[in-house]
């Protein structure tokens, strides 16, 4: 499927047997550059699905999923349910924290204050 507009634009569904990026294509520019490819592979370690913007080489990836479920942002390899690589998680809600939970089960939400205090609460 191919839908194109003047200057490369296009939304491009790919199952070619002579390319490693089969996936869709989001769009082009006027240079011919991809912009977004959501795409997906299989290899040894296991099927992946990648978000990239940019371009087509793995380091252009922003986020993969892999087959075991884990999520990377910033990384392709992931080895937790969720790693962020290269940057900060941010938690904007002052009644919002991390939820952790420990070897007994109970649910803990750790909160900061104004002034950097932490506060840990069974939830």
């Amino acid at each position: 499927l191919n839908i194109r507009s003047t200057g490369n634009r296009q939304i491009h569904l790919s199952d070619t047997s002579d390319s490693t990026t089969q996936g869709l294509f989001l769009g082009y520019d006027s240079a011919g550059n991809v912009l977004s490819y959501i795409g997906s592979s299989y290899n040894s370690d296991g099927s992946r699905i990648d978000f990239r913007m940019k371009g087509l080489a793995e380091g252009d990836s922003k986020m993969s999923i892999l087959g075991s479920g884990n999520v990377g942002i910033g990384t392709t390899s992931p080895g937790s349910k969720l790693e962020v690589q290269g940057g900060d998680i941010e938690v904007d809600d002052s009644a919002s924290g991390l939820i952790l939970k420990s070897p007994d089960g109970t649910r803990y939400r750790i909160t900061v204050a104004n002034g950097g205090t932490l506060t840990v609460t069974a939830v």
